[in-house]
């Protein structure tokens, strides 16, 4: 990136674009040397994105409402909270990815059990679906890549990570606001977004 070679593609079934940067692990990110240095590199995520992006496919308005309150806050700790567990918050985010992408519908877990229990018509639409994990990367690569065609056309540095992106922190704020914004248009609700300076 800093000599300016980019090798930025699409998958082969996803939409979502993949690069250098974003196959790196977490920690050899802070290594990255940014060219204008006098400004930062903020790194900003959608706060749980594919649980966020469900109400999308919620047809039942008092379902979608009940979700919708669940989403405030910690999705997974309120999910901990209501199926009183020991596991650990990462242990019920991995359970949660699990059952959204089973494409056997064989997961028996207590997530299983707790969208069962409070989007049963959400829950029984999954049953249907091959693709839900394919799916939820192709409406999050929508939402990023529209924000990085807005960039593009104003000249706004970007770069698409998945359920997220990178930006300098001039236009930090304003990039938040723009997500924000975009998801609201797509899946109807703001999602939290959280940043961190990367290095």
């Amino acid at each position: 990136m800093y000599r300016g070679c980019y090798n930025v593609k699409y998958g082969s079934e996803s939409k979502r674009l993949g690069h250098a940067v974003i196959r790196m692990v977490r920690e050899a990110r802070k290594n990255l040397i940014f060219k204008y240095p006098q400004d930062k590199l903020i790194s900003c995520d959608i706060t749980s994105c594919f649980p966020n992006l469900l109400p999308c496919w919620m047809t039942n308005s008092k379902e979608k409402k009940r979700y919708l309150e669940n989403l405030k806050g910690d999705f997974y700790q309120n999910i901990i909270d209501q199926i009183d567990t020991k596991k650990s918050r990462k242990q019920i985010k991995k359970d949660v990815l699990i059952y959204l992408s089973d494409t056997a519908h064989k997961s028996g877990t207590h997530v299983a059990k707790w969208f069962n229990e409070h989007c049963p018509t959400f829950s029984e639409w999954k049953l249907e679906q091959s693709h839900m994990a394919l799916m939820l990367q192709n409406k999050e690569a929508e939402i990023i890549n529209t924000l990085g065609h807005y960039c593009a056309k104003n000249g706004i540095w970007f770069v698409p990570m998945y359920d997220g992106f990178l930006c300098v922190s001039n236009n930090q704020k304003k990039l938040i606001s723009k997500c924000e914004s975009i998801f609201k248009n797509i899946v109807g609700h703001s999602p939290k977004i959280t940043y961190s300076d990367l290095v």
